[in-house]
């Protein structure tokens, strides 16, 4: 264009207008512009464009593909519009492809931004990257919490460390095994490590980032989220039911018999059926199963505010 840039923006549809013409399909790809059409205030495809007559000039381009470009230029000192016809043919293709690719370049970056920020903030399962030796790169908040709220693994130092040393060289070798790319890419291995408090033993998943250009495999360590009865009760306090009924929710997911759930709650055996009745009826649930449903899959959707 003569050493001259051409600006190329979006701009707003007239207030009231569509954001899109209905009668015209969205599409992107490599096309050839069929016809350039100088539109006027008078046509009806106008009215979907600003308020710009006085300093643009607005074209419809139409393409092979049966899609209808809309093109508003203007002149800076170039004698450009007795040539728009020829011009914008030449150029629109190239110009409409590259700009397409910017756009799905934009909206890939923020598709990835709310997958990481959803795993980082909400989701319920811990997850660590560590590299082939074991420190510890990054972790979620989730991860963050389990270890704080157990013994059986812990950063120290930047490491990763278990409470036991036997289990420490298992999760060590798993790492190392991970890493060194012995494994197929949609492989895993799980490990059970015990705590040392209440013997209980947690499923630890481990697999590798699959990045071929990556010089410093990264393994990536998954962790479920242990069962929290004030989570649970949260949950239910905000499904409508009273502190009371939360707590007796809480209780009849963990299965309970009734005689053991009602000593637990600190009321009587039919005091406390009373209260699990009154709890199915407000879920709208048939029975005690069903609402230990309800309550794991809502649990484990985000994290409590």
């Amino acid at each position: 264009m003569q050493g001259n840039p051409i600006l190329l923006t979006t701009i707003e549809a007239s207030e009231g207008a569509s954001a899109v013409p209905p009668s015209v399909p969205s599409a992107d790809g490599p096309v050839q512009v069929s016809s350039v059409r100088l539109l006027s205030q008078a046509d009806a495809e106008f009215s979907w464009l600003p308020d710009c007559a006085t300093k643009w000039t607005c074209f419809a381009i139409d393409l092979d593909n049966g899609v209808t470009d809309y093109v508003a230029l203007r002149e800076e000192g170039l004698p450009l519009m007795g040539a728009a016809d020829t011009v914008l043919r030449a150029i629109w293709p190239m110009v409409r492809d590259e700009s397409m690719k910017e756009l799905r370049t934009s909206h890939e970056a923020a598709i990835n931004n709310a997958l990481l920020w959803t795993v980082s903030t909400r989701t319920e399962s811990g997850v660590m990257i560590v590299d082939g030796e074991g420190a510890l790169l990054h972790c979620n908040a989730a991860a963050r919490e389990s270890m704080s709220a157990s013994d059986f693994l812990r950063d120290v130092d930047g490491r990763l460390r278990c409470s036991d040393a036997s289990a420490g060289r298992v999760l060590a070798k798993a790492i190392k095994e991970c890493s060194s790319g012995d494994l197929r890419k949609d492989q895993e291995l799980i490990l059970f490590l015990r705590t040392s408090k209440d013997g209980s033993r947690f499923p630890v998943a481990l697999f590798r980032h699959p990045d071929e250009t990556d010089h410093n495999p990264l393994v990536v360590i998954m962790l479920p989220r242990r069962p929290d009865p004030k989570r649970t009760e949260l949950l239910a306090r905000k499904m409508g039911l009273s502190p009371t009924e939360a707590r007796v929710a809480g209780l009849m997911q963990l299965g309970l018999p009734y005689r053991e759930a009602a000593t637990k709650a600190g009321v009587k055996e039919e005091t406390f059926r009373t209260y699990s009745k009154r709890v199915l009826s407000k879920l709208d649930l048939g029975c005690r199963a069903e609402m230990a449903q309800v309550l794991t899959w809502q649990s484990m959707l985000g994290r409590a505010s």
